[in-house]
């Protein structure tokens, strides 16, 4: 729509006037009020300038045109629009006037090893891996937390070594001889726990992917559905990008955003 500023307030009171009619509309109907969800989504996020760019929405497939800074704005605008309800597809055309690097290969392999460690230890059944945490940098495992004893902190130790792509492993989780860890013995906690555990190693690979991202400063911890995100990101619109990854992942029930921007 080329009409942003003309249109905003009418945008916002239609919205506020339209929901109760909003799941009976089909066609253009539909796919005009889609488009100014869209358009709102964009206008409440202050990362981005969302009168630079275009938005259409034909069939629930919503197409951005325009321009934007960098390519952190540009997939921003695209996680706004894919999480928009009602919303099927997002066609991302947005031109990045000053495109960036790519400059995070190393923590994208880190954040690849993480999520094979982390799962390794998932389906080892000898280890309560809901009790050790996994952190790589650069190839260098750590692990942490809690164990009963000492067989089971040389298994894991083990196990995160025979990973391909790891290149030591620190292993500082503790023995506690009469430390008895909780585990999910029902079968729906099993199956919560189980993916809480997908969600964080989803995730972990979806940042590991984007070159806004330093995957590994980003801590993603996952406890039946919300996901806590803690860590540094460069700038506000990595921030929004991050937290908007994490709402529109499936699994995800809320968002509580703890990063720290450092720029």
């Amino acid at each position: 729509m080329n009409t942003k500023k003309t249109l905003l307030a009418l945008t916002l009171s239609t919205m506020i006037a339209a929901p109760a009619f909003a799941n009976t509309w089909k066609g253009e109907a539909k796919d005009a009020w889609l488009d100014g969800k869209v358009e709102t989504a964009l206008m409440m996020n202050g990362q981005i300038n969302n009168f630079e760019i275009d938005t259409n929405v034909e069939n629930s497939v919503v197409y951005l045109s325009g321009e934007v800074d960098n390519n952190t704005e540009k997939k921003l605008a695209g996680k706004l629009a894919a999480n928009v309800d009602g919303i099927t597809d997002v066609n991302n055309k947005i031109v990045v006037m000053k495109p960036q690097g790519e400059t995070w290969e190393g923590q994208a392999r880190d954040a690849w090893i993480d999520g094979r460690v982390e799962t390794a230890l998932m389906f080892d059944t000898d280890i309560n891996s809901f009790a050790i945490d996994t952190d790589v940098h650069e190839g260098a495992v750590t692990l942490t937390g809690k164990v009963d004893s000492d067989a089971k902190k040389k298994l894991a130790g083990r196990i995160a070594a025979d990973i391909d792509g790891v290149r030591s492993v620190t292993n500082n989780i503790s023995v506690e001889k009469d430390y008895q860890a909780s585990q999910a013995t029902e079968g729906g906690k099993f199956a919560r726990k189980m993916q809480d555990i997908a969600v964080t190693a989803g995730l972990n690979i979806e940042y590991a992917a984007q070159s806004e991202l330093e995957a590994t400063a980003i801590d993603v911890d996952t406890n039946q559905g919300v996901v806590t995100l803690t860590g540094k990101v460069d700038n506000e619109t990595a921030k929004s990008l991050a937290v908007e990854i994490a709402r529109g992942y499936e699994g995800v029930t809320s968002v509580e955003d703890n990063l720290n921007v450092t720029k």
